[in-house]
């Protein structure tokens, strides 16, 4: 049995895309899930990540999405620590020198 590729009717929504790829994961090509990363990291609101999450019929292959690819650590989420930290170390250092 092949697996129908086409997005159900009314699938122009950024959800029920992530619905459908998340669907047939883990069995994508590259730039499908390449796609789906970047629908949950980048257009999915938080309300549809949620339910989404909580279909079950999805859940399971969300929670492997999840652990797989999105909990993971990214260059870009490191430089945004190191950005929010600079921004308070900064300060404090910036303080106690001046005023010690």
């Amino acid at each position: 049995m092949t697996e129908d590729k086409t997005p159900p009717e009314g699938g122009n929504t950024a959800r029920a895309r992530a619905e459908h790829l998340l669907a047939l994961y883990p069995d994508l090509t590259e730039e499908e899930l390449s796609e789906l990363i970047g629908l949950f990291r980048r257009k999915l609101a938080a309300i549809d990540q949620a339910l989404i999450a909580s279909d079950d019929i999805l859940a399971p292959n969300y929670q492997r999405l999840k652990t797989e690819h999105l909990s993971k650590l990214t260059p870009r989420d490191i430089l945004h620590a190191c950005i929010v930290a600079a921004g308070i170390v900064g300060p404090v250092v910036a303080f106690v020198y001046f005023y010690s």
